[in-house]
């Protein structure tokens, strides 16, 4: 869902989580990615499928 550029609120309403444990995993992911937002998350997103193209 974050690669999709959803929000944390929505994340954790959907998944019937909280907001502060969607935070701890976002922050877990933009560890492993090497990234500091979400933009930029999405940006890698969008170029890894254009590669594959």
């Amino acid at each position: 869902m974050l690669g999709k550029g959803r929000s944390a609120p929505f994340i954790a309403d959907s998944l019937f989580i909280s907001k502060g444990t969607v935070k701890t995993h976002t922050r877990h992911i933009y560890d492993k990615m090497g990234v500091h937002s979400k933009q930029e998350l999405l940006d890698i997103i969008e170029n890894e499928g254009r590669e594959l193209r």
